[in-house]
């Protein structure tokens, strides 16, 4: 079960780690802004069945709009007939969906890894001694801007990598570790996953809040899982992207908003050795489950971690059990909306949008609000909700300050082959012409459509009239979508009705 974080990924098996190498590089710019490129792409070519008893009857997942008073959009040419996403499902009957959306790229372990994995460096810094702050004592999460705060020139001169992290998490001294759990989460913690260089652990907060808690140990000279341990300088860029993201949720009211990225609760320096009922659940979950980690006993006292708490998101869209095609056009949407606000908002990009960085969990909130640029658009729930993850080979921009991964230095994450995810990588190297820096909105529509095919591909599973009804509600989105220059263009005009 993945709650909150992506599928474990160990290097050079099909799908890989991104923190396992490193080759692994951060570039934090502060320049001069680049124009928004205008690029089209077309990810997807028409298969031939496409001309078959199914083509031609697939209806638009909703009616194409004019654009709203207030959002500049370039549109695109679209041939196809303009129906609502309403008329779209009213003319399918629901079917349950079965099995795997898409061949599993990822390790064939059903362990999660950390959405948000983390680069290495070699940056050592002087260790400090423990205080006795409880973590419910701590102020709460700031709202201002972390990659302005904590990555902006000025900050890279004047505070070192420790401090930012603490600023980060509202503390002056790491905590003890223990502190991180109060008396409920201690009752309720069991183990949910591991990655690389961390435990993932699922318990419920004072509040009733389901949560998944990633422990990691940083800075220490002792190796785990046979790597050495996250520095200060790599957690931080986790710490900040995921911060930007989650603020995103901050207003409803405010100029950009969408409730689809994934929450943190808490983010705490903390030190110490591993408690003692974290190696229990530890234990009860190896039982029962193929563990590649090392049993973390052996940390000494002065050990340091990063502990994130963030919301339970759900299952990996990959092995979601679907029981409608409302809701996998509804998944689609979701995930539209979040980028096109992350794109208005930070000119984000994913770059990394595979079916194991998209949870899925039932609601019973009835539709989701996303505001891009004080203009406000509702998309219908149908009773599930959409959680992005991973953010890290993610682009984001405030003001003048860039944050993004220079993926030429990465260069086996291209030479995948077996599966249209690895296509990806290479159509999105082609569009950025391996300048990585730059702002190239239609990263994010490559992701969308790869979406929209890999949950058409679902039918290949179903009997064969519920075959017929899922791909022509999906395989038409997937087209569609590729025509858009970026998932702004693409959510406005194909699923959204303005507020």
């Amino acid at each position: 079960m993945k709650i909150g974080f992506s599928a474990k990924r160990r290097p050079f098996h099909v799908a890989f780690t991104v923190a396992s190498l490193s080759v692994y590089l951060l570039h934090v710019l502060c320049r001069t802004p680049s124009a928004r490129p205008q690029e089209r792409t077309s990810l997807l070519q028409e298969s031939p069945d496409d001309h078959g008893e199914e083509a031609g009857d697939g209806p638009s997942p909703a009616a194409l709009q004019p654009v709203p008073a207030g959002v500049a959009v370039t549109r695109a040419v679209v041939r196809l007939e303009r129906r609502s996403l309403q008329e779209l499902l009213a003319e399918h009957t629901p079917v349950t969906g079965s099995g795997d959306g898409g061949k599993r790229t990822t390790s064939d372990q059903p362990t999660p890894t950390p959405a948000l994995s983390t680069p290495h460096s070699t940056t050592r810094a002087p260790r400090t001694p423990i205080t006795t702050t409880p973590i419910h004592h701590l102020p709460p999460l700031s709202f201002s801007s972390p990659l302005l705060t904590y990555l902006s020139p000025a900050h890279r001169i004047s505070l070192n990598p420790r401090d930012k992290v603490l600023g980060l998490c509202g503390q002056t001294q790491p905590l003890p570790l223990t502190d991180f759990f109060t008396q409920q989460m201690v009752e309720s913690v069991h183990k949910l996953g591991e990655g690389t260089f961390s435990e993932v652990f699922g318990c419920v907060s004072d509040t009733g809040t389901q949560l998944a808690v990633k422990v990691i140990p940083i800075e220490g000279d002792q190796l785990y899982n046979d790597e050495r341990q996250t520095t200060y300088e790599e957690v931080l860029t986790e710490m900040v992207i995921t911060k930007e993201l989650s603020q995103l949720e901050a207003q409803e009211n405010a100029s950009h908003f969408t409730e689809n990225f994934l929450q943190i609760h808490r983010v705490t320096l903390a030190q110490g050795e591993y408690p003692v009922f974290l190696l229990k659940s530890w234990d009860s979950y190896a039982k029962t489950h193929v563990v590649e980690n090392d049993r973390p006993d052996s940390f000494p006292a002065e050990q340091l971690y990063v502990v994130m708490a963030v919301e339970n998101a759900g299952s990996a869209v990959e092995s979601y059990q679907f029981s409608s095609v409302e809701e996998a056009v509804s998944v689609v949407g979701q995930v539209a909306g979040a980028l096109a606000v992350g794109e208005t908002a930070l000119e984000m990009e994913h770059r990394d949008l595979h079916l194991s960085n998209i949870l899925v969990r039932k609601t019973k909130q009835k539709s989701f609000t996303f505001r891009l640029d004080n203009q406000g658009f509702s998309l219908p729930s149908h009773g599930v909700k959409a959680t992005v993850v991973d953010y890290t080979l993610s682009r984001v921009k405030q003001d003048e300050c860039v944050s993004y991964h220079d993926l030429e230095q990465l260069p086996w994450l291209f030479e995948g082959r077996g599966d249209l995810q690895f296509d990806v990588y290479r159509d999105m190297r082609k569009i950025t012409g391996g300048q990585w820096e730059k702002y190239h909105p239609s990263t994010n529509v490559m992701w969308l459509a790869f979406l929209a095919t890999k949950l058409s591909d679902r039918a290949l599973q179903l009997r064969s009239t519920a075959r017929r009804s899922w791909r022509a509600a999906l395989r038409p989105i997937a087209r569609r979508i590729s025509t858009y220059p970026s998932a702004h263009d693409a959510f406005v005009h194909l699923f959204s009705s303005d507020n």
